[in-house]
């Protein structure tokens, strides 16, 4: 056999295998790419999700905050009309 067809058979092998791996490569990068798209969007929409939670509780908290101030309020207007607790706030903790 011509030496020169052997080399010429030989170097097109070479060069489709390099050709395959480059193209394989940028196949596993896209691939890659797509599911960091994926991983990064649904990462957000969990902390869209955590966030309207977080507001959630806060305003919870705040109306619980209110609420106790009010009773607070209520306590400290009842004023005992001698020694002790006065009626309304042994009923108010008779309720708790």
């Amino acid at each position: 056999m011509n030496p020169y067809i052997i080399a010429g058979t030989l170097g097109a092998i070479i060069l489709s295998g390099i050709i395959g791996y480059w193209q394989g490569a940028s196949i596993c990068e896209g691939r890659h790419a797509k599911a960091l798209a994926e991983a990064q969007q649904q990462a957000i929409a969990a902390s869209n999700r955590a966030a309207l939670r977080e507001l959630d509780r806060l305003a919870a908290q705040a109306e619980a905050d209110a609420l106790a101030q009010q009773l607070e309020d209520q306590a400290y207007a009842d004023s005992p009309d001698g020694c002790g607790l006065g009626a309304d706030r042994v009923r108010r903790l008779n309720r708790l």
